[in-house]
């Protein structure tokens, strides 16, 4: 099978940047992967800070008819609506969750998350959770807080990007050890200039505790443009991995998860 992404950005035109307005849209999008022969991608709603209407229904409406891209709504999980807009989503296909604790300022482990994660756990919605530092309080968003979501929600597939970046890798590691239902989303790892970049002795090392089968690569279009995503394709086949392990790491395990979900 073919390459299949996570971790893509988009915006409505003239949202990302004002003197390029394609970049960041979902035909941009289409074509860079096009060119880099990647067959399709997981695409994330705008936060709702970015915007000046609703970020999930815009998405929902705004990906081309026929093309593989997959919508993820952005949904903050301790918010007073939060059930009702992953209802919402659930409604219009969206078939997952995009969550950034330290941009929507909650803690991971927060009670009041329970019952969206319990909602997202019964639809099998994959959440991706951001993790490395990124301003705020390092203590509500590190990566030993999402032990306690895995632990209470074994069916909830939860993807732990950045694998906790340079500073919080060894912790990262621990939860993912600890719990079968989580992955490793390498997304901007890969390369000295990523921003949480881990050696790739760490990402060998990754490979060979948790297994291929529980990797994820994501390209975080737009921040990273087509030479940075060309880059990471040839290094992660450059990691000496069976060709079963790359296709895993590269699409499969991603595709995998999404067809569980119940949507």
């Amino acid at each position: 099978m073919g390459i299949f992404v996570n971790h893509c950005h988009v915006f409505p035109r003239g949202c990302f940047n004002k003197d390029k307005p394609k970049l960041g849209t979902p035909d941009d999008l289409l074509g860079l992967l096009k060119r880099l022969g990647i067959d399709g991608a997981v695409v994330f709603a705008p936060f709702e800070y970015k915007v000046r209407m609703d970020p999930n229904e815009w998405l929902s409406e705004a990906l081309p008819e026929g093309a593989n891209l997959i919508g993820f709504a952005t949904i903050n999980p301790v918010k007073r609506n939060s059930i009702r807009k992953l209802e919402k989503a659930i409604d219009m296909g969206l078939k997952g969750i995009k969550i950034h604790p330290p941009i929507m300022k909650f803690r991971i482990n927060d009670d009041r998350a329970e019952a969206f994660y319990s909602l997202a756990e019964e639809y099998r919605l994959p959440l991706v959770f951001h993790t490395g530092v990124h301003g705020w309080l390092l203590r509500n968003y590190v990566p030993i807080l999402l032990d306690d979501v895995a632990q209470a929600h074994p069916d909830l597939p939860i993807i732990i990007e950045h694998i906790g970046g340079a500073e919080f890798y060894q912790e990262a590691l621990a939860v993912l050890r600890n719990n079968e239902n989580m992955y490793a989303g390498i997304t901007s790892t890969l390369q000295p200039e990523d921003e949480w970049h881990i050696p790739l002795k760490d990402i060998t090392k990754l490979i060979r505790v948790i297994g291929a089968h529980r990797i994820i690569y994501g390209t975080d279009y737009p921040y990273r443009l087509e030479g940075e995503i060309e880059e990471d394709l040839k290094i992660i086949r450059g990691l000496k991995m069976t060709p079963e392990d790359e296709e895993r790491i590269l699409g499969g395990n991603l595709r995998r998860i999404l067809e569980e979900v119940r949507v």
